[in-house]
């Protein structure tokens, strides 16, 4: 496959948060990797609201998580309100028994900005576009 004149092994489509952890797992294998993005730069507003502890572990395995966790907020307490904002349930996080938090909330475009960040120092496939 190839694009923008560079020869790639795959395509992701989409530079959200998933796109960019796959393009840097996949940069670190050094597999050539090609992310389509159509917008010229990252979205400067939240999409996503919480991470659990898989997502923290991932960005541990792509040598991110230090940069990751001073845009995340740890254990938040979820709390469900029906329409007279009385609480419908309340879900306490558990303990971080297996090494990180369970439930985190962050700041999508600044952990976006970390994920791209990443992605462009560890590879050599820094192209984006659209795909039609």
């Amino acid at each position: 496959m190839t694009g923008n004149g560079h020869e790639v092994d795959v395509l992701v489509v989409g530079a959200g948060p998933v796109g960019l952890t796959l393009a840097n797992i996949l940069g670190l294998q050094d597999i050539h990797t090609l992310v389509a993005e159509e917008r010229a730069s990252l979205i400067d507003y939240p999409r996503g609201v919480g991470l659990d502890d898989e997502a923290l572990r991932t960005f541990q395995s792509i040598g991110l998580v230090d940069e990751i966790l001073p845009h995340t907020v740890p254990n938040q307490i979820l709390r469900f309100f029906d329409a007279k904002r009385r609480v419908l349930a309340e879900i306490a996080p558990p303990d971080a028994r297996f090494g990180w938090p369970k439930r985190n909330g962050f700041v999508q475009p600044l952990v976006d900005a970390e994920l791209l960040r990443g992605w462009t120092d560890s590879t050599t496939s820094k192209c984006g576009g659209t795909v039609r």
